[in-house]
């Protein structure tokens, strides 16, 4: 769903160019609807720390790896809110973007700059009516719109709509899904319960436009346990049946089919038994630990406590001839968990010195690679063999590979330098409320914990197709898989189980918020056209990066 033009451009810019102070004022249109325009700022830095991502086996396979990787984008929102009447009300919400992001696919590696890409895009556009007064009037929302039923995520989670089935993959990010299609609300508020139904198109990845039918279920919204249940028929009905539900190659096909399920002109798998389609099911859960205090001054948001699991297609597949990518239910459920911590100088030091000694102690030990050269002869014997006769003599590069332990006894004063930080971050704050009469503290600090055991790539098939990307390479394996006819997913297949993420965020009157987040989550770089890469750059817990986020609203 992205618009790039000139016209786009302008507009953006003529928009920003308004002064602030008039930035969110209520406008006067010519029937006396009111308008509301809003504009938002943003600067993002992230620094990969430590991945075992490679490109291709012909490329630098250390590229994300130390030093690390740095990421950094400028941007810009634009949003126009418009109310014709009490009932039908319009929304219209724009991005412009310059990214510093990881080089193209077929780029060479060493010595390459972050990639610059500009971008302005479409982030929503559409119409809502309300079917009477009220905020628990039933209502119906056409066009392309934000979802989202778990307000609680900032890194991992919200399953139902921000995964795919067959292969079963997951996307980092808040709650917030963006869906192309008609969302029907309907609530019965005496019971507390809200009732959301859909249908929507695909937008992000191949195939493209299949249509998908979901409900999603809601209890207890807004009180200490919140519940929800949801059920989504991805792709129920396809557009490109050749991927989406793809025939037999086995079977007699016609020259030039499209139905003939290849790779390179050449036929794979039997596919009678594997469809991209299917059904996905969710449940959530919420409780508010604050409700069991009988009195106290936590913040809103603390100690939240949240959990969510997912079905990535109820349907396995098997094969007579041992393919068996989807045999296994328990390998298509992603699990997560969450907890808003509470806002304390103590919290804040035991935090950072957790992180930071986790951090140290699951580095992975490293190898420095270094190229010595010595002089070498050769000889021949003539003939009689009474003696050798020197011939040639050259250089010879000898590689010595050389073992680097890394953890606590790597660079240990490290330890030190972090056990200080933390000091500073909970005696610095105490005392700093202490001097200033106010309080310094964070609007929230959350830790979510997940685990996915899917042994395949958490990728979408690069090619729309309901099969694994199989191809498996990563640093410091001698064994590169490269065989799309086997179905071991190699090592990494279990290490990159388990994700998490540790995210801080603060707000200063009311304009300017400040995000810092430290995450082995499901990283993935921005594409040229400003949506998601489908590729997971990290691939195990020791893998991580950390992202700073300054956002100013008019």
């Amino acid at each position: 769903m992205s618009l790039r033009s000139p016209a786009l451009g302008l507009l953006a810019g003529c928009l920003l160019a308004l002064h602030v102070s008039h930035a969110q004022t209520l406008l006067s249109s010519g029937s006396g609807s009111p308008v509301r325009l809003g504009v938002d700022a943003a600067w993002d830095f992230m620094w990969i720390a430590y991945s075992t991502n490679i490109r291709n086996p012909e490329n630098d396979t250390t590229w994300l790896s130390r030093p690390g990787w740095p990421l950094m984008s400028v941007s810009t929102n634009v949003w126009l809110d418009a109310a014709m009447s009490e009932r039908l009300s319009a929304h219209m919400a724009f991005e412009g973007a310059i990214w510093f992001t990881l080089p193209k696919a077929d780029a060479a590696t060493k010595g390459l700059a972050p990639e610059k890409r500009g971008f302005a895009i479409l982030r929503s556009a559409y119409g809502r009516y309300a079917f009477g007064t009220g905020d628990a009037a039933p209502a119906l929302v056409i066009g392309y719109f934000p979802f989202n039923y778990s307000p609680e995520v900032h890194s991992l989670g919200a399953y139902l709509f921000k995964s795919g089935t067959y292969p079963g993959y997951v996307l980092s990010g808040n709650g917030n899904a963006r869906l192309a299609g008609a969302h029907l609300r309907i609530q019965w508020p005496s019971l507390r319960i809200v009732n959301d139904f859909f249908v929507t198109s695909e937008t992000e990845f191949e195939p493209r436009h299949d249509i998908s039918l979901s409900y999603v279920l809601r209890y207890g919204v807004g009180g200490p346990l919140s519940l929800a249940a949801g059920v989504m028929f991805d792709r129920l009905f396809p557009v490109n049946t050749a991927k989406t539900r793809p025939k037999n190659p086995l079977r007699p096909q016609k020259t030039g089919d499209v139905d003939t399920f290849s790779v390179g002109g050449v036929d794979q798998y039997d596919t009678t038994w594997c469809r991209k389609s299917g059904v996905k099911l969710m449940a959530r859960a919420s409780f508010d630990i604050k409700s069991l205090l009988p009195a106290h001054n936590f913040p809103e948001q603390d100690l939240k406590l949240y959990a969510e699991a997912a079905v990535l297609g109820v349907k396995d597949y098997t094969s007579h001839d041992g393919h068996c990518f989807y045999d296994n239910i328990v390998e298509r459920i992603p699990v997560m968990g969450g907890l808003n911590l509470p806002q304390h100088p103590i919290t804040y030091g035991l935090t950072v010195a957790a992180l930071s000694g986790f951090l140290i102690g699951s580095e992975s030990d490293s190898t420095v690679v270094d190229t010595v050269g010595h002089w070498d002869s050769v000889y021949t014997e003539p003939p009689g063999g009474e003696n050798f006769e020197w011939v040639d003599t050259f250089m010879v590069d000898d590689v010595r590979r050389t073992p680097v332990e890394r953890g606590f006894t790597y660079k240990p004063y490290r330890l030190a330098i972090w056990g200080a930080v933390a000091a500073i971050s909970g005696v610095g704050t105490y005392l700093l409320e202490r001097t200033l009469g106010r309080r310094l503290r964070l609007d929230r600090l959350g830790v979510e914990v997940e685990y996915y055991g899917s042994p395949w790539r958490n990728d979408p098939n690069y090619e729309g197709l309901p099969i694994p990307n199989h191809r498996f390479y990563y640093v410091n394996e001698t064994n590169i898989l490269n065989d799309p006819d086997s179905d071991d997913p190699g090592s990494k297949g279990t290490t990159d189980n388990w994700k998490w993420a540790v995210m801080a965020q603060k707000t200063i009157r009311d304009r300017f918020t400040i995000t810092g987040r430290v995450a082995s989550d499901h990283l993935r770089a921005v594409s040229s056209s400003g949506g998601v890469d489908p590729e997971e750059r990290l691939h195990g817990p020791n893998e991580w990066y950390w992202h700073l986020n300054f956002t100013a609203g008019f």
